[in-house]
């Protein structure tokens, strides 16, 4: 009965996904932030650790998988408007309202602050590492050199700009209430990026990892910009609320975002299509980052008041990181889900002879040969997953079916995994497995 049942849950899960909500309990919960979190940042690599930083001026550095507070590192100046990970994840900048910063992420250490002045909305590296580039409140752009901290130069705004990003060109592209993006070669003005119409307040603007569009989002819409010529921009409305934050996912075929309604909505990045929705609580979702590779996303809240946004935010959450584990490498893969026998890889299917004259008959060409069967000990294994697999389809978990389904696929697939992701399933089944 169990076995039916199981069956007929996952016949109709796939349709159903689009809508899926996950419950909070199933994130891994990272507590540590005495204040509300606004940053966000998954470390490039496969250490599965993420960057983070809050209200109060506080970064933390995790390790995800554990739950595991790593590091914690204090920067004055007020709250963290900005954070990024630079140099294959080695090296952080930070900006706080008055200060801004360049660091070690391991060991995490402020290395220097850059001499620069005023209230500083974003801070960004270019694509070589070499150059920083600073929005500032006087409608200016600082650069300096990543190495030295010493000033580059800079470049007065004909108007105010509250976010940036660096195209893989070398161009530096500023958000405009106008349909024209302005972009800059270093100080000198460079060919704008234009738009069919204007797209309202810009809070954040991402470059996807081939360097082939520029996500952007604005009030409750999420754009996707081809960075090549004469192709249209893709418009996603995904939200009730105002978007927080974005990010790339998948290689850059997936756009994860953030809504201060409390939602996550995850989109396929080519046609605009909703992948998978995650509803939390108001105030748990002022950022939100992924893993390139799409296991992970990770996304963090907490009580705050911001009077001067426009409009005014004030936000009430618990002031916690959490991560959600995606193994499969692909957002909510449900569909297809069945248990599957022990004995792993099917047999290709046998060759037929060929029909001989009676005269002189042939023998029949052998079989292709069959797949070996699992060793004892991977098979047990396989059926032991599988009895866990039908026991939380049945008890509507589809979650940790997931979970178990993709260890068990590696498994018959013979697939060995790392050290460090053995490590994480282990360590996610005891937190699920009841």
């Amino acid at each position: 009965m169990k076995c039916l049942l199981s069956s007929v849950l996952w016949s109709i899960a796939g349709p159903l996904i689009a809508q899926m909500q996950m419950p909070a309990e199933r994130w891994i919960d990272l507590s540590g932030h005495p204040e509300a979190v606004m940053q966000t940042v998954w470390l490039p690599g496969d250490g599965e650790k993420v960057l983070s930083g809050d209200w109060r001026g506080n970064l933390l550095l995790w390790d995800v998988p554990r739950g595991q507070n790593l590091a914690t590192l204090k920067i004055e100046g007020g709250f963290v408007r900005s954070l990024e990970v630079f140099d294959g994840g080695k090296r952080f900048i930070a900006c706080t309202n008055k200060r801004l910063v360049i660091g070690t992420v391991q060991p995490l250490a402020l290395r220097y602050a850059l001499p620069a002045s005023g209230i500083f909305f974003e801070a960004v590296v270019s694509p070589d590492g070499q150059t920083a580039a600073v929005l500032t409140a006087e409608r200016r752009v600082e650069y300096f050199n990543c190495e030295t901290g010493d000033p580059k130069g800079g470049v007065d705004l004909l108007e105010a700009s509250e976010t940036l990003a660096w195209l893989p060109d070398g161009r530096l592209v500023l958000s405009s209430f106008k349909s024209e993006f302005a972009t800059f070669q270093g100080t000198q003005a460079a060919a704008p990026i234009k738009l069919p119409a204007p797209l309202g307040r810009v809070t954040n603007m991402l470059v996807s990892p081939d360097g082939k569009n520029l996500a952007i989002t604005a009030s409750s819409s999420l754009y996707v910009i081809p960075l090549g010529a004469g192709l249209p921009p893709l418009q996603i409305s995904p939200a009730s609320g105002t978007l927080t934050s974005a990010a790339w996912t998948s290689g850059g075929n997936q756009l994860v975002t953030s809504s201060d309604d409390g939602s996550l909505m995850i989109f396929d990045a080519n046609d605009g299509r909703k992948l998978a929705l995650v509803n939390l609580l108001q105030g748990q979702c002022n950022a939100v980052t992924a893993s390139a590779d799409g296991r992970w996303i990770v996304t963090g809240g907490g009580t705050y008041s911001d009077p001067q946004a426009r409009p005014p935010r004030q936000m009430t959450g618990d002031n916690r990181v959490r991560a959600l584990p995606l193994l499969g490498g692909s957002t909510f893969a449900l569909r297809d889900f069945k248990a599957a026998p022990a004995t792993a890889v099917a047999a290709a299917p046998p060759v037929m002879p060929k029909a001989a004259p009676p005269a002189a008959p042939t023998p029949a060409a052998p079989a292709s040969p069959a797949a070996p069967p699992l060793a004892a000990g991977a098979a047990a294994y396989v059926s032991v997953l599988e009895s866990e697999m039908t026991r939380a389809a049945s008890a509507d978990d589809l979650y940790l079916a997931l979970l178990l389904k993709q260890e068990r696929d590696l498994v018959m697939n013979r697939q060995p995994l790392p050290a460090a992701a053995h490590a994480s399933l282990r360590d996610l089944r005891a937190r699920h497995i009841r």
